[in-house]
């Protein structure tokens, strides 16, 4: 174990930006900008959004690959984050939701498909409940950090400083995890086959 503590930390990314729009709109000058009737349409957007991404994201998944595939994704939602910073309109915030969602449904697909590939049989149900433990920490971590970083920087400054850290796991995820774990997972075919011939 110890890879899967990459799932974790994007299962945690997820919920932190999930709920980021909502502590931050919550008061202050955020708060100005969006009035009280337009929450709930806004919510939906997010929602409506990933409902749809669900049904086809492990399709994408399934035919570009884990490392291809959760790239994308985990790069369509950091765009998407981003984008908040400049959203100023209910409208524009909708959108971006939207956006948002699309992209994050593709997170737990791609972390089932990961869990399969990088473990074995026996180790997958522990692998699979720290990924998962992951959102646990987000919903915990959000309320304390989103409210500082807002309260210091300002709402915009939040949305582009939480996206930081994506960008970070998933420049460390394409060029260094998986890359290793291929090259891990190559070696051990070559000493199992090695193994059999020599029987």
């Amino acid at each position: 174990m110890g890879d899967d503590y990459y799932g974790f930390f994007s299962h945690c990314l997820n919920y932190l930006h999930r709920l980021s729009f909502n502590y931050l709109a919550a008061d202050g000058p955020l708060r100005e900008l969006i009035p009280d009737d337009t929450f709930g349409y806004i919510a939906t957007c997010f929602f409506i959004a990933y409902l749809f991404s669900n049904a086809t994201s492990g399709f994408v998944i399934d035919k570009l690959g884990t490392r291809l595939g959760y790239s994308i994704y985990m790069a369509f939602w950091t765009t998407a984050g981003i984008l908040h910073a400049v959203a100023r309109t209910p409208f524009q915030f909708g959108f971006f939701r939207a956006l948002l969602g699309i992209g994050e449904a593709g997170n737990w697909p791609a972390a089932i498909k990961l869990t399969g590939e990088w473990f074995p049989p026996e180790e997958r149900s522990t692998a699979s409940g720290i990924f998962n433990s992951g959102a646990a920490a987000g919903a915990v971590i959000a309320p304390p950090l989103i409210a500082w970083l807002g309260t210091t920087y300002g709402w915009e400054v939040t949305f582009i400083a939480i996206e930081y850290w994506v960008i970070y796991g998933w420049l460390y995820f394409g060029l260094c995890i998986i890359p290793l774990r291929t090259q891990l997972r190559n070696r051990k075919h070559e000493l199992f086959l090695l193994k059999v011939i020599e029987e």
